[in-house]
């Protein structure tokens, strides 16, 4: 039985194994465009998991036969998520857009190289920051980088999606520019009101355009 349950161990591990890598080596080898950097290879995660998973099992049941080494691996589990909470409460609500330890100490062009506010969520932040500093009885004339933008309206109040007037981007008229940096360098042509960051890098930004 034991030689059985280890076949079946070693199975599915070289299974998950196979699933994780194999999607991979296929993207790379055949060069295939992958839209959106991620997404068409969601269905790896469940398999970067189990890895994940797995590896900490195995160096858990290595670190049992001394009491000295699962107090070492119970203290780093500890410490890092320690960390990954500090950090989430530190930048939310920005929590969702975080990015690799490493690639922060190899590249200053993290615009350039990878996704930042996919989903375009900071918008909402950007909107709720320009009802707060704008006075109540003015209109709030704004242009959108992209359609994120605009259906971030429905989650304010009625009172204060009837603040907002929403410009074409390209029409003169708007008082503010709001853009999350998706397909487009921030905007050098207008002066910067409020940037919001997530490791010392600008996520969205909300913009005015410059007066003579």
């Amino acid at each position: 039985m034991n030689g059985i349950t280890s076949f079946l161990h070693n199975t599915n591990i070289n299974s998950v194994v196979t699933l994780f890598f194999v999607p991979l080596i296929a993207i790379i080898a055949m060069k295939s465009i992958v839209y959106d950097g991620w997404r068409h290879v969601y269905s790896i995660n469940p398999m970067f998991i189990l890895i994940a998973t797995l590896g900490l099992q195995t160096v858990w049941i290595w670190s049992k036969k001394y009491k000295w080494r699962t107090r070492i691996i119970s203290s780093l589990v500890a410490i890092n998520l320690l960390c990954v909470s500090f950090w989430m409460i530190k930048n939310h609500p920005f929590q969702n857009t975080f990015f690799n330890e490493l690639t922060l100490l190899t590249t200053n062009d993290m615009p350039h190289r990878f996704e930042l506010d996919y989903w375009g969520l900071t918008y909402k932040q950007a909107e709720e920051y320009l009802l707060q500093t704008v006075p109540k009885d003015a209109k709030i004339k704004i242009a959108v980088a992209n359609f994120p933008g605009e259906l971030n309206f429905i989650v304010h109040t009625k009172e204060d999606r009837e603040r907002f007037v929403l410009y074409p981007r390209d029409i003169v008229g708007y008082d503010y520019f709001i853009s999350n940096f998706r397909f487009e360098e921030p905007p050098s042509d207008l002066q910067v009101v409020k940037l919001f960051m997530v490791d010392n890098f600008p996520i969205i930004g909300i913009y005015k355009p410059k007066r003579n």
